[in-house]
């Protein structure tokens, strides 16, 4: 018998990121449904915006937090340059293996990875051991990216955000999927995003009889200051790290 037999997992992810955690879950034995709580777009820069990122003269660091915000970052590159060439000597900085792999995607090598698990420890990291002193670092973020990590290296560097990415909520959850959260046969709604667990609130309010599962404190955070309690949180941002700690939660029961 598979870890997850007869486990009904909801998913939150948008729709064209959700195969991987997926497949991953099913694997396990679950029977996983999606229902996307945000979607992604990627926003078109200017020739300014992409000249002034990539002036090899003046900025030597470019850092991702996440895949959407490579992806927004070299789809913009190529756009408007007809590659995604970069700079000689720019580094590059990721929060996680997932980025990492899409950077690579990208025919890039990654310089450096956070080595902890959230993006305080990522911040920590860049400001010890990568971020020189008054260093120009290029953000490549979503338009809901909070502040935190730009302003945290002004302290020393001298970053600048550009948004590659915009989020938006889905103005309608599927009714026959949503049966499985409002009758509470769900065991557990998994949510990779502070947005999608906000979007989430809208549609169902505080969910009853479910356990939630995050993928980082950012969003768990989010979760318990809504009130709900978190059940599962991923030790790693990725969605493997998120599939082994939902298997090893109910394995545990």
């Amino acid at each position: 018998m598979l870890s997850l037999e007869n486990k009904i997992v909801i998913t939150t992810q948008p729709a064209d990121q959700a195969m991987k955690l997926s497949d991953l879950l099913k694997s396990k034995g679950a029977k996983v449904f999606n229902i996307p709580m945000v979607k992604t777009f990627t926003l078109k820069l200017s020739p300014e915006q992409v000249k002034d990122c990539l002036m090899p003269d003046k900025y030597s660091h470019i850092i991702f937090t996440s895949r959407k915000g490579v992806k927004g970052y070299f789809d913009n590159l190529i756009e408007h340059k007809g590659s995604a060439s970069l700079p000689t000597g720019l580094k590059i900085s990721v929060i996680g293996e997932s980025t990492k792999k899409e950077v690579e995607n990208y025919g890039h090598k990654v310089d450096f990875i956070n080595p902890g698990t959230d993006v305080k420890a990522f911040t920590d990291y860049l400001l010890e051991k990568v971020i020189s002193l008054d260093d120009n670092v290029t953000l490549a973020v979503g338009t809901l990216a909070p502040d935190y990590l730009y302003k945290a290296l002004s302290a020393k560097a001298k970053p600048i955000r550009i948004n590659v990415y915009e989020t938006l909520p889905v103005e309608k959850a599927d009714e026959n999927l949503s049966e499985y959260i409002i009758s509470g046969k769900a065991d557990m709604c998994v949510f990779t995003s502070p947005s999608a667990f906000y979007n989430f609130l809208r549609f169902f309010e505080k969910p009853e009889g479910i356990s939630l599962a995050a993928i980082g404190t950012t969003t768990s955070n989010v979760i318990k200051q809504s009130g709900c309690s978190v059940q599962v949180i991923a030790p790693y941002p990725s969605v493997e790290s998120m599939a082994d700690a939902i298997e090893k939660y109910f394995t545990n029961l």
